[in-house]
């Protein structure tokens, strides 16, 4: 503004230069500030959203722990509304598959294996994480073998998976191998698991040791 002479040649210029680019600066400022309200609105909502997911979840956590101890009926119709509260409203968050997890486990309880897989098919839908889908994939298997569908099982246990990802799922191999008469692979299997929870300092199952003693030896075969 040095550059003008006088205050109303600098007046002149400033009323040349809004009249240019007034209307501009005022879009660039709206749309700086809406964008920082709208962000703030995101978080915020977020937030929210996350907090009110949690307290379902809780709620959710309880119940179950309650039915791990007791069958209750209507304590049972409220754990299923619930986690179908968080799959419909929050079906993005991980609340919502750990949710679907555990109406599969009480569905297992309940004997309704139709509805377990349901459960555990949406929760593979969601694409969670490698570990989450390893979990899920293992649980499923279990529900197709007990459903009768033991070829589908095998199936997802044969995919293979990563470290120490694959010991239950070759330990539900020998189950199912066992239980066709295949004695001899349901022992490899057996042992592969074996192998694989101290090659990678994995808790096994309790039972997975008596289940090796238990088999016939090589010759009674």
């Amino acid at each position: 503004m040095d550059t003008y002479r006088t205050e109303e040649e600098q007046v002149e210029a400033i009323k040349h230069w809004w009249k240019e680019n007034g209307t501009s600066t005022l879009l660039t400022i709206a749309v700086a500030v809406g964008g920082f309200f709208g962000y703030q609105y995101y978080t915020d909502t977020n937030q929210a959203n996350a907090e009110q997911a949690s307290a379902v979840y809780q709620q959710l956590l309880e119940l179950n722990s309650q039915l791990s101890q007791q069958s209750d009926e209507a304590q049972l119709a409220t754990a299923h509304h619930l986690a179908g509260e968080l799959k419909d409203n929050f079906s993005s968050s991980t609340y919502a598959q750990f949710a679907a997890l555990i109406n599969a486990r009480l569905y297992v309880k309940s004997d309704d294996l139709v509805k377990a897989e349901a459960e555990l098919r949406w929760v593979l839908a969601q694409q969670p994480d490698q570990e989450l889908v390893s979990v899920t994939e293992l649980r499923l298997a279990r529900v197709l073998d007990a459903n009768g569908d033991s070829d589908k099982a095998m199936a997802l246990i044969e995919q293979g998976r990563d470290g120490g990802f694959q010991v239950g799922f070759n330990e539900l191999k020998g189950d199912i191998l066992k239980a066709q008469g295949d004695l001899a692979a349901a022992r490899v299997a057996y042992q592969q698991a074996a192998d694989g929870a101290a090659e990678f300092g994995i808790q096994a199952s309790p039972l997975l040791a008596l289940k090796l003693q238990n088999l016939p030896a090589a010759a009674e075969e």
